[in-house]
Parts: C-alpha cells; sequence; structure tokens
C-alpha cells in the first residue's frame, strides 16, 4: 500500500512523455492493486489505460482466475503469465474460464511446443533475450503464426541497443496485434549511445540508418562513465552507480 503513491506518480511522469498504456504487476496484495487502479482510473479519467494484469507466475491458476475477476470492474485488454512456471494444463483451465485473452513468456522452442499442444495462451510473448537471440525469436513468432496466435514482444528493459533490435523483429512480424512492452531508455537515467531510440505518443520508431547494423553510435564516454570492473551482481548495485554519476557530474 506504501507504494500506491509512488506508483501513481510514475504514472504521471510517463504519462506526460507521451505513454498512456501502461502493465500492471498484480496479486501479492490484491488491496494495493484495487487501491492503484481505483486512483488510476479516477485521476486520468479514460486518459490511461491497463494493458495487462501480469501475475508473474507468483500464483495458482485458480487463485490468479479468482483476482482476475475481482479486479475485472477495472479495464484491462490481456492477462499474463496466471499460473506457476510451465505449469501448462493449469494456463489451458485458467484460459478456459477467462474472458480475457491470455499471454504467456516463450522460455525456448520446447516449451513454446507445449503450450501450443495445451492451447493454453492466445498470446506469446516474446523476448530476444529470453529465448536466445532474434534468430530464436523469429522461429517462435513463425510458429505463432502457424498456430493462429498472436506475438507481443516483452523486455527485460534493455538500453537502446537491444530496444532498437525488437523495433526491428517487431517491425517485421504480421501476428503482432498487442501493444509490446519495450519502454527501457525512457526509464534509465542514462544510455550507452549517442542517439538514443525515439518514442512519440508512446509508439517507438525505428531509427534513421545513418551507420551499418541497428543504426545505433555508441558514447564512449557514457560507456566508460558506466563502466564495472567486474560482471558480477554482487559487486554492481544501484547506489554505486549514483555515486559514479554524481561524481562524474561533480
Amino acid at each position: 500500500m506504501d507504494e500506491v503513491d509512488e506508483n501513481i506518480e510514475l504514472v504521471r511522469k510517463q504519462y506526460a512523455k507521451g505513454f498512456d498504456v501502461f502493465r500492471l504487476y498484480v496479486g501479492k496484495n490484491v488491496e494495493a492493486d484495487e487501491a492503484f487502479l481505483d486512483r488510476l482510473y479516477k485521476e486520468f479519467e479514460g486518459k490511461v489505460r491497463i494493458k495487462s494484469f501480469d501475475f508473474s507466475h507468483l500464483l495458482d491458476w485458480k487463485d490468479a482466475l479468482r483476482i482476475t475477476r475481482r479486479l475485472s470492474k477495472y479495464p484491462v485488454d490481456l492477462i499474463e503469465s496466471p499460473a506457476f512456471r510451465n505449469d501448462f494444463e493449469g494456463l489451458r483451465h485458467f484460459r478456459l474460464q477467462c474472458e480475457l485473452p491470455v499471454s504467456e513468456h516463450v522460455w525456448s522452442l520446447r516449451q513454446q511446443y507445449e503450450m501450443i499442444k495445451h492451447d493454453s495462451v492466445d498470446i506469446f510473448n516474446i523476448a530476444p533475450v529470453f529465448i536466445g537471440g532474434i534468430t530464436s525469436a523469429r522461429k517462435a513468432a513463425d510458429a505463432a503464426g502457424v498456430a493462429g496466435k498472436s506475438v507481443l514482444i516483452g523486455t527485460t528493459q534493455e538500453l537502446s541497443i537491444g530496444t532498437t533490435a525488437m523495433a526491428y523483429f517487431g517491425s517485421t512480424l504480421d501476428n503482432l496485434n498487442y501493444i509490446s512492452d519495450p519502454t527501457g531508455p525512457e526509464l534509465y537515467v542514462a544510455d550507452v549511445v549517442k542517439n538514443k531510440v525515439r518514442y512519440e505518443s508512446g509508439y517507438l520508431y525505428l531509427p534513421q540508418r545513418s551507420t551499418v547494423g541497428l543504426g545505433m553510435e555508441l558514447d564512449w564516454e557514457k560507456i566508460d562513465q558506466y563502466r564495472v570492473d567486474t560482471l558480477s551482481w554482487d559487486d554492481v548495485s544501484v547506489h554505486q552507480l549514483q555515486d559514479r554519476t554524481a561524481q562524474t557530474r561533480s
């Protein structure tokens, strides 16, 4: 409940930048979920909407269904990950009893095969970083098309380089029927390229390719600024990066 005000303020800031569709993680504190949604729809009066209730595999499908029905008075486009991970049968039971489209992440082509076999979902959430790159992502999107399923592009909130790669991937799809998630460049305090990807009214634009590859030019000063001596997560923290930024600016 303590985070409701903070999250409403986050929506205000992103709405001011042109974003009007958001994904909401739900399920662990339904009272807080309801409080946030009530505030959101009262304050923005329909100008902002929630794309998905994302359960993140944290609940059994029966609990996720109960909470979905409780929150269904608030507009939402789809439900994401409403069962324990790889519970393909549970995911199918949820889908059959839910009126909204159901989405799930694709972690591997084998896992996608099981979801197709069980007819567990309506939408495959495909993120190249999860499935092993653009080639595997393209295979997953093609498999979704053959199965008559839609696609949306997921994210771990990459910087401009990864986001641009996903934009090019998305531009090749004819079954990308739902709003996608890559907005990392608008969430971080800095980037490592000279020409960040461009968003306008919530749309992600492909860069003008004045260079080879993705059309991104690295900013080596920024790379040096944010460079760390090790890739171990034990040695990297938000506070360390903020301290380094403050020192550079001073």
